[in-house]
């Protein structure tokens, strides 16, 4: 049975069919072939001992052209840019980002631009994957860093090593916070055009436990801007 399921998934694959390991279909595809392997020996066998044994006629193959034709073609990718582009946009044309508001929107962005890249499919980033984002870039990033030429032309993780080496604070929780409901909004508006099903940025804020002046400090030193979903 186990040379049966190889030997399945060869045929599958040389037909450019897609299976699951598990399905009734697959199993019925395997047991046919267990079946026609079992009466070739018993052919083989008869043969051996002297007996006059006809081969049988070509059963209609299991795989045919048109079935692979039936096959559902693979949606396109969700373009990363072109959404993000698309969601700017529509920010721009209702009016609900203006000034700083759409200055820091796009800067924060552009940040997963740069970190997931312009051709990235967006159906791929799920909560686990933000995360690692959130937790392995973005909290580490440093404050107005685009003002800074230690950091220009520089990839986002060389930017994070060099903040570390050089003693630079990283963005205060309110400012990532900031950033994180933007990317929320965002992958909100993906989930109204339905192009994703479920939000990856959904509750990923951090919690704050600094003092009220120790975080208007902070924040003071960030680049401002207010956020409106």
């Amino acid at each position: 049975l186990v040379k049966a399921s190889l030997r399945s998934k060869e045929i599958l694959t040389s037909h450019k069919v897609d299976y699951q390991k598990d399905s009734p279909d697959f199993r019925m595809l395997c047991l046919e072939i267990l079946r026609k392997n079992t009466n070739f020996f018993d052919m083989e066998l008869k043969r051996a001992i002297g007996e006059n044994v006809e081969t049988p006629e070509p059963s209609i193959p299991l795989l045919t052209s048109s079935n692979s034709g039936n096959q559902k073609p693979p949606e396109p990718p969700a373009k990363l840019e072109k959404l993000l582009n698309e969601f700017v946009n529509d920010k721009i044309a209702t009016k609900a980002w203006h000034d700083k508001t759409l200055r820091m929107g796009i800067a924060t962005l552009e940040l997963l631009l740069r970190h997931f890249g312009k051709d990235f499919d967006v159906k791929l980033i799920t909560r686990r994957l933000f995360s690692e984002f959130r937790d392995n870039v973005l909290t580490r990033l440093p404050a107005n860093m685009e003002k800074k030429a230690l950091f220009k032309g520089k990839e986002l993780p060389e930017i994070v090593q060099l903040r570390e080496k050089h003693g630079v604070p990283p963005l205060n929780v309110k400012t990532v916070n900031d950033k994180l409901i933007v990317m929320h909004t965002f992958f909100e508006w993906c989930v109204s055009n339905e192009i994703i099903a479920t939000n990856p940025a959904k509750k990923k804020e951090l919690k704050d436990d600094r003092r009220a002046d120790e975080m208007r400090e902070a924040y003071s030193q960030d680049q401002p801007g207010t956020i409106s979903h």
